[in-house]
């Protein structure tokens, strides 16, 4: 499985105490933040392997976050994929046009995000070289 450091931008506290504490048992190191401006400190300061942020944010949206990260330079973190989650489906076209790799819908089931980051990872990842 891969592994690697995920950034959750997500407001409600529960889901992301859940978020993170589920990647941390499976192998993964994982950050949180509430809100855009956390999330843009955190970029700034750690390379992510993967950005999980919620489409519905007090201080912004998901479109608004991914359309910032891609103004950055690559050695900023300007192409770390970006997955999106809404509770508001409609939306997954507005994430997709934006960049997002993949939309989930909330109510989230844990399986669905852990194959999501896992296999947006696993895409990344060149293949293992041949012996």
């Amino acid at each position: 499985m891969p592994s690697g450091l995920v950034l959750f931008v997500e407001d409600d506290p529960d889901l992301l105490a859940l978020l993170t504490a589920t990647f941390a048992e499976i192998g993964f190191t994982s950050q949180g933040a509430r809100l855009l401006i956390e999330a843009q400190r955190l970029v700034a300061d750690l390379r992510f392997d993967l950005i999980v942020v919620d489409m519905a944010l007090p201080d912004g949206t998901g479109v608004d976050f991914i359309t910032w990260l891609r103004s950055l330079s690559p050695a900023q973190g300007g192409r770390t994929p970006c997955i999106a989650i809404t509770g508001h489906p409609s939306f997954a076209p507005t994430a997709a046009a934006a960049g997002f790799r993949a939309t989930l819908n909330k109510p989230l089931e844990l399986r669905a995000v852990v194959k999501a980051v896992t296999d947006v990872l696993a895409e990344l990842s060149p293949p293992d070289a041949a012996p």
